[in-house]
Order: C-alpha cells, then sequence, then structure tokens
C-alpha cells in the first residue's frame, strides 16, 4: 500500500497529461491540456512541482480546486434550475492530480488512511463559480457530493454504489427480499448504470418494504438519497386492483413500458440501430459532407455515391458505413454471450431464454426481444468467424460450431448427419465422448467417413484440460482468443480496386486546407474545384511529372486523374490530341 502514497515521477505526471481526452473545457484558469502539452519545455517544471508538492505536503490550494459550474439544459427551453444539468470544469491542475489517484484507487483494497487524507482533500475543499451567459458569477464552498467532471467521481461513486450492492445481495440471500422469476437463476437483485439502477424483485409487499428500507439506509450511510421526481416503479402480469396496493409502499410513480433510458427505448438499442434510423443518419451524413452542413434546406446533389465515399482510402474516403458499424456491434455482442462465461448477460441468456438449447438452436419467434431476434438473424454471418479450441468440450456444440474442419459439421452432413451418427442436434462435443475417447458409429456416407478419420488426429476432450475457448478471426486463417472491433469491420466492409493516385490524395496535411467558405478543398470527393497547389506538387513529386502538366489542366481533367486514376501524362496527350477535353486555343492579338 506504500505505492499509493508514492510521490509521483515526472514521467508519470506527463504520461497522465498524455491521457487526458482532448478538446475538453478549461477551468476558472483557462487553461487546457493542449496548452500544456504544446508547452511542456516552458510550463512542464512548473506543473510537476505543482503536482509532487500535492503529494508531499497533503494539502490543496483553494485556488488549483476552484471549479466552474456550467449549466447545460436537459432539453430545449429549459427553464427552472432541475431542468438544467451541472456540470464542473476543473482547474488541468487538479486533474492531474485526482486522474493520478483514481488510477491508484483501482489498486486500494485496504485503503491506508494517509491515502484517505489525500482524497478527503480533492472533494472537501473545491469551491465554485457558476458559468451564466459566459460570465463567472459567485464563489462559494462546497457542502457536499461529487463534482461531474472531477476524474475521481466515477470511482468513488462505484466504491459508494458498491455498499447499496452488497446490502440488495444480503437481503436476497437471507429471503427477505424476493427475486423476480426471471432473476432467481442466475441471481440478479440490481442494475447500476451511472448513478442509475434498477433493482428487480418480486411484487409483494414483503420485497418492495425491504427495497424501501434499504434505499433510506443507503441514504443514510452514503447521503445519495433517492430523486423520487425521477423514480418509477414497473409491474409485469398484475391487474391494476393488484398493483393500487402496491404503490404507496415505495412512494414513487407507476411507470409503463417499454421504458425510455436517455431518450432510448430499450438502451441496448443504441447497439443495434434499425434500417430506417440507418438511413436517416446516412442521409444527414451525405447532406453535410455536400452541403457543409446536415440541416441545411439546400439540399446540394451528390457527386459520389455514399457507398463509393465509404470504400477503403485506396479508392474511397475510408468513411466507416452505420451498417457496417451496426453488424460489428452484433457480431461483438454475439462474440460475447458465446464465450464470456464471467458475463452476467451471457449466463442470464443461458439460462432463461437459450435454457436447453443454444445460440445456435434457439427458434426465433415474438417473444423474444427486438435485439435477440437481430442477433439471432445473423448466424450465418458469425460462423464465418467464430472458432473453437477443445477442451472440455461442455461449451462446445458438436454440430453448430466450427472446431473440427474449416466449418460446422452440420453444414458437412447435412440435416442426415444427427439421425446417421447418433449425435443429438443440440449435443455437445463432451457428449461425443466416453472415458476420454471418442464414441461414434461407423461411416455411412463418405461424408461421415471423412469426419471419422480427422476424428482420429482430434484429442478427445477430458475434464483436466479446461474450459473449451472461444477464438475470433482477425484475419484470413488467423484466428485469436479476442475481439477485434476494427479487424472485424477490415473483414466485412466493402472494398474496392486500389487506385494509382490515392497515395497523394492522403498525404499528411490532406484536409488542413479548407476554403474560406467552409467546404473541403479537392479531393477523391470534392472533384468539382480546381486542385490545392500542394496537392498538385504531391502528385507531380510521386509519378515524376512537369507541374505544368497538372497545374494547367482543367476540372474536367482533374476529374479523369481523381475518379477515373489516370496519369497526368495521359491527360496531356487526350488534352493535345482534341479528345474530350482539348485545350482551350490561345485568343488572337
Amino acid at each position: 500500500m506504500a505505492s499509493l502514497l508514492n510521490i509521483p515521477s515526472q514521467e508519470i505526471i506527463k504520461e497522465t497529461l498524455l491521457a487526458m481526452p482532448n478538446n475538453k473545457a478549461p477551468g476558472p484558469d483557462g487553461y487546457t491540456k493542449e496548452f500544456f502539452v504544446s508547452s511542456w519545455e516552458i510550463v512542464g517544471a512548473d506543473l510537476v512541482a505543482a503536482v509532487q508538492k500535492f503529494f508531499r505536503s497533503r494539502q490543496l490550494l483553494g485556488q488549483i480546486n476552484a471549479t466552474t459550474i456550467a449549466l447545460i439544459p436537459k432539453r430545449p427551453g429549459a427553464v427552472s434550475l432541475t431542468e438544467f444539468r451541472p456540470i464542473s470544469c476543473c482547474n488541468l491542475v487538479y486533474k492531474l492530480i485526482s486522474s493520478i489517484l483514481a488510477k491508484r484507487i483501482l489498486e486500494a483494497l485496504g485503503i491506508p488512511l494517509a491515502f484517505i487524507s489525500l482524497i478527503k482533500a480533492c472533494i472537501t475543499t473545491p469551491r465554485f463559480s457558476v458559468s451564466i451567459n459566459g460570465e463567472l458569477a459567485g464563489f462559494f464552498e462546497s457542502q457536499r457530493g461529487l463534482r461531474q467532471g472531477d476524474p475521481l467521481s466515477p470511482y468513488l461513486f462505484i466504491l459508494a454504489i458498491e455498499v447499496l450492492s452488497k446490502l440488495l445481495d444480503r437481503a436476497s440471500s437471507e429471503g427477505t427480499l424476493k427475486s423476480h422469476s426471471k432473476c432467481g437463476r442466475p441471481r440478479v437483485t440490481h442494475l447500476a448504470f451511472a448513478d442509475d439502477v434498477i433493482i428487480f424483485s418480486k411484487a409483494d409487499t414483503g420485497s418492495l418494504a425491504e427495497i424501501k428500507q434499504i434505499l433510506n439506509e443507503f441514504g443514510h450511510i452514503s447521503g445519495l438519497d433517492v430523486n423520487e421526481a425521477k423514480s418509477e416503479v414497473f409491474f409485469s402480469g398484475l391487474t391494476e386492483a393488484e398493483v393500487s396496493p402496491l404503490l404507496p409502499i415505495l412512494g414513487y410513480r407507476h411507470g409503463t413500458f417499454p421504458i425510455r433510458y436517455l431518450r432510448v427505448a430499450n438502451w441496448s438499442a443504441t447497439f443495434l440501430l434499425p434500417k430506417s434510423v440507418l438511413t436517416t443518419i446516412k442521409s444527414l451524413c451525405a447532406t453535410f459532407l455536400w452541403a457543409g452542413s446536415s440541416h441545411s434546406a439546400r439540399r446540394s446533389p451528390s457527386r459520389v455515391a455514399w457507398e463509393t465515399i465509404c470504400r477503403p482510402k485506396k479508392g474511397g474516403l475510408g468513411i466507416r458505413t452505420l451498417k457496417d458499424l451496426n453488424m460489428v456491434h452484433r457480431l461483438k455482442l454475439v462474440w460475447r454471450t458465446l464465450s464470456d462465461r464471467g458475463s452476467l448477460w451471457a449466463r442470464w441468456l443461458k439460462q432463461n431464454v437459450w435454457k436447453k438449447k443454444s445460440y445456435w438452436t434457439t427458434t426465433v419467434s415474438n417473444r423474444l426481444s427486438w435485439n435477440l431476434r437481430k442477433l439471432l438473424s445473423i448466424r450465418q454471418e458469425v460462423k464465418s468467424f467464430l472458432r473453437m479450441e477443445l477442451g472440455d468440450g461442455t461449451n462446445t456444440m458438436f454440430w453448430h460450431d466450427t472446431w473440427l474442419v474449416e466449418r460446422p459439421l452440420l453444414d458437412v452432413t447435412g440435416n442426415a448427419g444427427p439421425r446417421l451418427m447418433r449425435i443429438g442436434l443440440d449435443a455437445t462435443v463432451a457428449e461425443a465422448c466416453r472415458s476420454g475417447h471418442w464414441s461414434v458409429p461407423g461411416a455411412r456416407s463418405d461424408a461421415l467417413e471423412s469426419i471419422l478419420i480427422r476424428l482420429t488426429t482430434v484429442q478427445a476432450p477430458t475434464a483436466d484440460r479446461g474450459p473449451d475457448i472461444a477464438t475470433w478471426k482477425h484475419k484470413p486463417g488467423e484466428f485469436k482468443r479476442e475481439f477485434s472491433t476494427a479487424n472485424t469491420w477490415e473483414l466485412i466492409r466493402e472494398h474496392s480496386i486500389e487506385v494509382d493516385w490515392y497515395q497523394t490524395t492522403w498525404f499528411k496535411h490532406a484536409f488542413a486546407g479548407l476554403e474560406s467558405n467552409g467546404k473541403l478543398m479537392p479531393t477523391l470527393a470534392t472533384i468539382n474545384c480546381s486542385p490545392s497547389s500542394y496537392m498538385v506538387e504531391q502528385y507531380n513529386q510521386l509519378h515524376g511529372e512537369s507541374q505544368s502538366i497538372l497545374g494547367k489542366t482543367d476540372c474536367a481533367s482533374i476529374r479523369l486523374l481523381l475518379v477515373e486514376g489516370a496519369k497526368p501524362k495521359d491527360i496531356h496527350r487526350r488534352t493535345q490530341i482534341g479528345s474530350p477535353h482539348p485545350p482551350r486555343s490561345r485568343p488572337k492579338h
């Protein structure tokens, strides 16, 4: 625990500074991360000294812990204070200190008193000014609570909410809080996200009274009281007559399904977007690209198809399509259900949705949520990415997972395979073994014979080999024991033929130049303008051409260059022989 109190070195302080996010609003001192990074040679030593002094003295100057409160409206036309979200803008020196402490909190189990004093100095000494129309008003001390915007706050809140978690779990274990019918196995008493909590229980007076008492006890311990104006209670499968006597126990208003969280029905739908939403967002993106604003009333015609723009930079602009990203998110969720045995969600699905079946054999029906139906609809795509490494064989499906050959065995044998081999459709690989040896009948077809021959080369699964391990395709023929969003996206996205001008378009400062009207300088997409001199120079240097050849071509020739991939010498020859774009004749004097 002595490491918790160590004076951070200059290297750690600078590393913490560089890891902080960019483009964040400054605190009262007006200094941003970018300022300190760009001026490190001048002010770095002073910044390091200020941070190290706190860890030596365990005292924090009021000026360092001063905070600006910015009021962000939660809805258009906000008037009352409750309709604004207060965001604390802290000074960068304080952010550095609290970021270092936040990392150390993760290591702290038996937290020493000296370390607690460091935390206490950070959360008990702030002073606030409120930003109103860009002007600071007031300078008052903090009385209670954490600051939203303080790097320490999330970790301290998690430590506090863990107390509520333990209280709920203890009540469930003792039987005073009865489980919801779908939350018994695995036991789920609550879910927490940020400062929001959903508590699950049976709809009886005893359980609701226990919840109320736990919340009151937690509020007394932590000072975190329930905001009754924002709290709701939901009942499922009960009549109005049954609900009526239960409502007064908690004292919250009666909510109705679907639950709306952050203005999104069913928060997990943020990962799986409906096709209509994808189409709308794509239209807004295209409008922004061509008109300079997604809200432009004047719809500028698209000069290049959006699908072409989204191709890799060797033939497009490399923009990620939402359709592809949506598919990647779906594949990632499936990966979690099939690979993460420690995931609460994966265990809940196995017990309450898959039941005696699996992801591969569960029937798609309207009783399932929209999200689950979408996950089941991409089973064919999952097959091409997932491979199983055998351990004990209990988590690998004999017919549906890819574990023996390059595709699932059911695809090799057809639907007759389970009957001919007398191995059930939902059987695991472990069920095809006895006493550490394969237990399968003789072959009745060429396909079955090939399977049996391959089985002789694979060791039968045993308990001492540990659990089966899921692997995911990262590149063709390369599988790893982790999911990669970038590699998955690269494998599913649409590719195009490489054009020879992409190195010229995508140089270091390709998008550094903007015209005064805000439109992008000519690149792959904006091909109706003359090229920048820098782009011309880069292209000519790449191809060894004279700048005068490319520099004097007209806009139509630039289209040939940037879209069709023509070289300057080809354009020059075409302009000289009178093909589609001849040079203009000089006026006679």
